[in-house]
C-alpha cells in the first residue's frame, strides 16, 4: 500500500500546484457543484451494479466503498444552487469482474486528482476541509482496487485490463471538458488529463507484494 500512497500523494501535490493557475467565476462554481455532484451520483449507481456482478467475497468491502460514495454525494448536493438535479442511473450493462474493477479503479484515481485539484481552489476553507476528506476516502479505494487487480487470477486478463485503462485514458480530455469547460480552462484541463492518465500507468506498474 505504501507505494499507491507515495504515488496518490505525488499527483495531489500535482494537482494542488494546477489549482494555482486556475480561476473561478461565480458561474464556474455554479457548474462545478453540479458536476461533482452527478460525477458522484454516478459513480455511486455503477458501484451498484458492480457489486451485482463481482464474486461475493469482493463485495463486502465494495459496500463500505458504496457507504462512502453515497456520503460524497451528499458533501456536494450542499453546494448545488438553482434547478434541482436530474436523477442519474449508470448502465447496467454486464462486465467481466476484471473491467469492473478496472473501470472503479479509473474513476477513483480520476475522482482523487480532481479533488486535490477542487482542494487547492478551495484552501483552507470548510469546502475545502470536505474535499479533503472525499480525497482521503479514495485513498483507501485505490489501494484496495490496485490489491485487488495484481492477483495471479486477473494475470491472463491483463491485456484486457490495459485496453480498458487505454480508453479511459483517451477519454480524459472530454471529462475534464465536463468540469472545466471554459477555454480559459483549457491548460489546466490538458495538465490534469496528462497527471490522471499518468498516475494510472504508475498504479498498474506497482509490483505485487512480495514479488
Amino acid at each position: 500500500m505504501s507505494g499507491v500512497v507515495a504515488t496518490l500523494t505525488s499527483a495531489g501535490e500535482q494537482a494542488m500546484a494546477l489549482a494555482k493557475s486556475l480561476t473561478l467565476d461565480a458561474d464556474d462554481w455554479h457548474h462545478l457543484a453540479r458536476a461533482f455532484h452527478r460525477a458522484e451520483a454516478l459513480a455511486e449507481q455503477a458501484l451498484v451494479v458492480a457489486i451485482a456482478q463481482v464474486r461475493p467475497e469482493l463485495r463486502p468491502a465494495l459496500v463500505s466503498q458504496l457507504d462512502d460514495e453515497r456520503r460524497h454525494v451528499g458533501v456536494f448536493a450542499e453546494w448545488v444552487d438553482g434547478a434541482p438535479l436530474p436523477p442519474v442511473q449508470a448502465s447496467d450493462k454486464q462486465r467481466p469482474e476484471v473491467v469492473w474493477l478496472t473501470l472503479l479503479l479509473a474513476n477513483e484515481v480520476a475522482g482523487y486528482c480532481q479533488f486535490r485539484l477542487l482542494e487547492g481552489v478551495c484552501g483552507a476553507s470548510e469546502r475545502g476541509r470536505a474535499v479533503a476528506a472525499v480525497a482521503s476516502d479514495e485513498v483507501a479505494h485505490v489501494a484496495r482496487l490496485v490489491t485487488w487487480l495484481q492477483e495471479p487470477r486477473y494475470a491472463r486478463a491483463r491485456a484486457q485490463l490495459v485496453r480498458v485503462m487505454d480508453s479511459f485514458i483517451a477519454g480524459l480530455e472530454a471529462r475534464m471538458s465536463q468540469f472545466l469547460p471554459r477555454e480559459a480552462h483549457l491548460l489546466v484541463r490538458g495538465g490534469m488529463a496528462d497527471l490522471i492518465g499518468q498516475t494510472l500507468g504508475a498504479l498498474l506498474a506497482l509490483r505485487p507484494p512480495g514479488s
